[in-house]
């Protein structure tokens, strides 16, 4: 019978130095700032808090929900864009412009675009009946 509680006492204490590890791991990535800088090399920089993308369009790609994209310089849209259902996106503007070039910003999830570069005390984008 001691041997069967303490069998016991031994998994449970195993489960719970575990659980910790895997609660962690699953929201480590969330909230992650990525970036966006037209100067950098291209867009295949790996998945990580301050990964840094050439163009709007790859940090799209990589970005996953609860991420804030920042730009670093002025971007533009190659392509349109979609943020897929479910995710939950902030692009941040960073006092700098994104010129669409025609191209659309397709929000079936949660986008939220703003500009918190209080140093520029104007934002470039507009609101419109056209969208941004």
């Amino acid at each position: 019978m001691k041997k069967r509680v303490l069998s016991w006492l031994l998994v449970v204490a195993m489960v719970f130095t575990m659980a910790p590890a895997f609660s962690f791991a699953a929201f480590a990535q969330t909230g992650a700032t990525v970036y966006v800088n037209s100067e950098a090399a291209n867009d295949s920089a790996e998945y990580a808090n301050g990964a840094i993308y050439k163009t709007l369009v790859g940090a799209l790609k990589k970005a996953v929900s609860g991420d804030t994209i920042m730009l670093q310089t002025d971007a533009q849209l190659t392509a349109g864009i979609t943020v897929k259902a479910g995710m939950e996106l902030t692009l941040d503007l960073n006092g700098f412009r994104l010129d669409l070039n025609g191209y659309g910003i397709t929000n079936k999830g949660s986008l939220t675009v703003t500009d918190t570069n209080e140093a520029k005390p104007t934002h470039n984008f507009e609101v419109s009946a056209n969208g941004l």
